[in-house]
């Protein structure tokens, strides 16, 4: 998959429920923007939204070239269970040629 990728990032913290330690990856992408219409809530605007997809940890490396600045990347993804629910992670990333951009 081809995609804008805004930033890469780390979290971590302590479970609320088990005070044990936790870190999770992520990366956020860019998506067109799309209005919103659940009857009492409306979004309506132009631009970008963003995503966020789990990262393989061992990855976030990979987008220090970034420095503050947004790549098109070819992002290649598996399903995986996290929490006991099925995800979409990033499992390899690569800079995708100037030639075509994501859509």
């Amino acid at each position: 998959m081809r995609a804008l990728v805004l930033k890469a990032f780390k979290r971590e913290g302590t479970t609320k429920a088990t005070g044990k330690p936790y870190e999770s990856f992520f990366i956020a992408i860019a998506l067109p923007f799309t209005d919103i219409d659940f009857g009492s809530y409306k979004e309506t605007g132009f631009g970008v939204n963003y995503a966020e997809i789990p990262l393989e940890p061992s990855l976030l490396p990979k987008f220090a070239f970034m420095n503050g600045k947004p790549a098109y990347m070819d992002l290649a993804t598996t399903e995986k269970i996290i929490f006991g629910e099925l995800k979409t992670v990033v499992v390899d990333a690569k800079v995708a040629s100037s030639e075509t951009k994501a859509a």
